[in-house]
């Protein structure tokens, strides 16, 4: 009886045919049943991929097969054109959300000919809820009994495993799951091109379907698969849509849904959210001049199917909305520094958020260096799991994120507590090799260090690297950013050279692996620079500080956080070189915008204070330099205590200042 009931509910959570039984492969007459796009009332005859031999030998053999490629490339319909060839017989087990993937993963594991159908592979992992590598690992270890097919587009798997503007392994910190889940998969890349050989295969296909003839005569500029999937057009009527006077608030709606995927919210959206969203990007484009139209005109134009083949928007069988994955691809790809999802966009979507997409908003806002944001949403966190068990997987994700905004914010000793804390629980409930273990005793170990306990911050980080280096190897981007962070501890101690020997291995790997200008490979450039400045190096510093401001207001915003720290360091070489008068008013400028941008009392400010606090006693201003000198150290105490070495050096500087005329 028990074995009934969990095959009812996992049919229940899986797309059947009638509700009461999981379908065979062969059963599936309509490709569109897995999601494989329409060209009119049905889906238009194959035409062979180049990578159809080799997928087919996966897809018999069982396991995780993977196919990635851009929206519209075809990939669903290779795939399930391989598993209807190579496993007909199989029961097939299509999960409708993140929340019915678990069941359908243990109802898959007891069972022999079995596929795990997971397009969009991102719409099932993250979470507690989500699959996991776990699960994954077991699944893949029962051979050719069981194949997890999954589909994932190439910007979304860029999206899932960004790891943070600096490269820093505290960002990001969903994508430590997802990299496990994606290395057991064996991967086929799809081109949205064909290939010579699959155009003169679809010469033969338009014979007998004159749809793909008609694609054919438009292969010169785009995909034969984007176009039969009406890819196109479908971007070309949302942008057209924005005139004044067309369709500017069916236009918004798209507009609000494609920035709700690009942030993270992977759910379909309701109603209540995209017309409480589309407001903001319709008067931000304009709003009443654009003459915009009715509210029930705009969701009718948004929905319209074109060609019989895709809509703008569609609804799915619960009545929210899905907006084509085509036009998130597009903004994705066209996205620069200064374009990216709003805070305001950010704020909204929190309201309807759960712990999966919260997590998502928060690493957007880190990313950003809206902070602020970050600490808004970790309260809505806090709400979410709040009535969950303490060691409860998403309940130590968000303290583990509570004390990642803490540091942030320049909180160091909250963070270092609260980081304790959690990795106290990890390596109880998960074991000290646990990729989440690791992360939170990587990010413990740098709070140790901020907080002046450099010999307890570098025992943990060699630990670190001696695991991550054991599980995942030595060149893997987390053991570099460990491996980074260790060296950071190490000139933070007083050691420049050894400190200076660890950063050049590591850049030389980061190069090797990511690239010269990638973000990770620019922050060790970085703090290689600043090594070079304490060793006196000052004229190779500077040259290289610049590259490297450089290199990254190419992918960050003038305000970032990141970018104000390295006119932080330009401003101290200046210093260093002596020239006075350019260190204070770069000094003073960075500290205007770090106050606008982080607020007066963040830990950031607080150091460019006391170092324009400096160069104006240098440069006599004694009274100036003394009112400085105190509103930094207010902040200072605050975050480090009063016995660390940053604020015991400042308190020493201030009390040797000679007695201002203004003060006698």
């Amino acid at each position: 009886m028990r074995r009934f009931f969990e095959r009812d509910g996992v049919v229940r959570g899986c797309v059947s045919f009638d509700g009461k039984r999981l379908p065979r492969v062969r059963e599936v007459a309509d490709p569109a049943w897995v999601g494989v796009h329409r060209t009119g009332a049905r889906v238009t005859a194959y035409v062979g991929r180049d990578v159809d031999e080799e997928l087919g030998g996966l897809v018999g053999g069982g396991g995780f097969v993977l196919l990635v490629g851009d929206s519209a490339a075809g990939k669903s319909r290779a795939a399930f054109e391989a598993v209807r060839g190579q496993r007909p017989g199989d029961e097939l087990l299509v999960p409708r959300t993140r929340a019915d993937v678990a069941a359908a993963a243990e109802y898959a594991m007891r069972r022999r000919g079995c596929v795990l159908w997971l397009d969009d592979l991102e719409r099932f992992v993250g979470g507690a809820d989500g699959l996991n590598a776990a699960q994954v690992a077991g699944l893949v270890g029962r051979g050719a009994a069981v194949l997890v097919c999954a589909t994932l587009r190439v910007e979304e798997r860029g999206r899932l495993l960004d790891v943070g503007r600096g490269g820093d392994e505290s960002n990001r910190g969903g994508a430590r799951e997802v990299g496990h889940i994606l290395r057991l998969a064996t991967t086929v890349h799809l081109n949205r091109r064909f290939s010579p050989g699959e155009l003169t295969r679809a010469e033969s296909t338009a014979a007998r379907d004159p749809r793909v003839g008609e694609a054919l005569a438009h292969a010169d500029w785009c995909g034969v698969a984007e176009y039969l999937a009406a890819g196109p057009q479908l971007l070309a009527k949302w942008h057209d849509g924005w005139a004044p006077g067309a369709q500017p608030r069916g236009a918004a709606l798209v507009a609000a849904a494609v920035d709700a995927r690009r942030a993270g919210f992977l759910r379909p959206a309701t109603r209540e959210l995209l017309v409480r969203l589309h407001e903001l990007y319709l008067e931000a484009a304009g709003g009443t001049r654009l003459r915009p139209e009715p509210l029930e005109e705009a969701f009718t134009w948004a929905e319209e199917v074109l060609h019989a083949t895709a809509a703008l928007l569609h609804v799915d069988h619960a009545g929210s909305y899905v907006v084509f994955d085509y036009l998130v691809d597009n903004a994705q790809r066209q996205s620069t520094a200064d374009d990216h999802v709003p805070a305001g966009t950010l704020r909204v979507l929190l309201d309807y958020s759960d712990p999966v997409d919260t997590f998502a908003i928060i690493d957007l806002a880190i990313d950003r260096g809206w902070y602020d944001l970050a600490d808004t949403a970790s309260g809505v966190l806090n709400r979410l799991t709040a009535a969950l068990p303490g060691e409860h997987p998403d309940a130590l994700a968000a303290a583990h994120y509570r004390a990642r905004i803490a540091m942030w914010q320049g909180d160091y000793q909250l963070a270092c507590d609260t980081y304790r804390d959690v990795l106290g629980k990890r390596t109880a409930v998960l074991g000290d090799s646990h990729h989440s273990t690791l992360a939170t005793r990587h990010d413990y170990a740098w709070t140790l260090s901020a907080c002046g306990s450099h010999a307890a911050a570098e025992h943990e980080f060699t630990a670190v690297v001696e695991l991550r280096t054991s599980v995942l190897g030595g060149e893997h981007r987390l053991t570099l950013s460990a491996r980074h962070n260790l060296a950071w501890v190490i000139f933070q101690a007083g050691d420049p050279p050894r400190a200076k020997a660890l950063y050049e291995e590591v850049l030389a790997l980061r190069t090797k692996t990511l690239g010269y200008d990638h973000e990770a490979t620019l922050t060790t450039r970085h703090d290689l620079a600043r090594v070079a400045a304490r060793l006196g190096d000052h004229g190779t510093a500077e040259a290289e500080i610049t590259a490297v401001l450089t290199g990254r207001l190419s992918y960050l915003s003038p305000d970032h956080p990141y970018v104000l720290t390295v006119r932080h360091d330009l401003a101290a070489l200046a210093l260093a070189g002596g020239r006075l008068a350019d260190a204070e008013k770069q000094f003073a400028a960075v500290l205007d915008d770090r106050t606008r941008v982080l607020g007066s009392t963040h830990t950031h400010v607080a150091t460019t204070r006391l170092e324009l606090a400096r160069v104006t006693a240098m440069r006599g201003n004694i009274a100036a330099a003394q009112v400085l000198y105190r509103s930094a150290l207010d902040a200072i105490r605050r975050a480090f205590g009063a016995d660390n070495p940053t604020t015991l050096a400042a308190t020493a500087e201030l009390a040797a200042l000679p007695e201002s005329p203004e003060s006698r």
